[in-house]
C-alpha cells in the first residue's frame, strides 16, 4: 500500500506495552514518530521503514524480528523491559490516550478551520 493511516492494529503495541514493528506504507514509522511515540530505536532497526520495494520491506521486517528473537534469551528482554523500558511503554500508552480523545481531536479540527 501507499497510503499511510493509522489503524486498530498500529494502536496494539501501543496499548499492550509492546515494541512495534510494520508492515506499513513507507514513512509510516517515521509519521508515528512526529506524532511523538517512542518507537524504541534504541533498539529496533526500522530501516526499512525507508523501503519502497514491499517484498522487500517484508524481508528485512522478517530479518529484524528474527534479530530481535536471539538478542536476548526470554529471561533477558523481561529484564529489559521491567527494569529499563516500562516507563517509555506508559509513555506511548498515554499519548494514545491523548491522540484518541475526542475533545483533543474535536479542538484540532477547529483549530483547522
Amino acid at each position: 500500500s501507499d497510503r499511510v493511516f493509522f489503524t486498530e492494529k498500529s494502536a496494539k503495541p501501543f496499548l499492550m506495552s509492546q515494541m512495534p514493528l510494520f508492515i506499513a506504507a513507507p514513512g509510516y514509522v517515521n509519521q508515528l514518530r512526529i506524532l511523538g511515540f517512542d518507537l524504541f530505536d534504541d533498539i529496533i532497526d526500522h530501516s526499512y521503514d525507508r523501503e519502497d520495494n514491499i517484498f522487500k520491506r517484508c524481508d528485512m521486517v522478517f530479518d529484524e524480528l528474527k534479530r530481535l528473537t536471539v538478542l536476548h534469551t526470554l529471561e533477558g528482554w523481561n529484564a529489559l523491559i521491567n527494569k529499563q523500558l516500562t516507563h517509555r511503554f506508559h509513555r506511548n500508552f498515554m499519548l494514545l490516550k491523548e491522540l484518541g480523545d475526542d475533545s483533543s481531536l474535536v479542538q484540532w479540527i477547529k483549530n483547522l478551520t
